[in-house]
């Protein structure tokens, strides 16, 4: 029981990268104060906790909905990490760095959905939501 918590804990944390996180926070927040960076972070815990819910929870309803089996999702999650990580090494930037300044509010968007919740956790979260019995 224990080595299946920290089987799926290991695999969470390190597909939401937590270093990377906390760096595109603190260069996004830098002209902020201490107020709103708390309130920032608060939304955007408790966004990260719904869409991690709801995508452990309802990711087998989704797979039946769409008609998804749980072998081709695991390799169109893993073609996706792939392409992600070649943009990544190209060095292209996904967010214009103009754009993230001019809004305050970016703890749901582009903060909790895109960086912390993206498509590997999204498709860990299905996958170990699906094959829980």
């Amino acid at each position: 029981m224990i080595e299946t918590f920290f089987a799926l804990y290991l695999k969470i944390f390190f597909m939401m990268t937590p270093f990377f996180i906390m760096s595109v926070f603190i260069s996004m927040s830098t002209d902020m104060n201490k107020a709103d960076k708390k309130n920032t972070i608060i939304k955007m815990g408790i966004t990260v906790m719904v869409a991690c819910v709801v995508f452990l929870f309802f990711g087998p309803y989704i797979f039946s909905l769409f008609g998804i089996t749980l072998d081709a999702f695991k390799i169109g999650a893993g073609t996706v990490l792939f392409l992600s990580a070649l943009d990544m090494i190209r060095g292209d930037s996904a967010l214009p760095e103009k754009d993230l300044k001019q809004s305050k509010d970016f703890a749901v968007v582009p903060l909790a959905i895109p960086v912390v919740v993206g498509p590997g956790v999204i498709g860990v979260l299905m996958v170990i939501g699906a094959e829980i019995p």
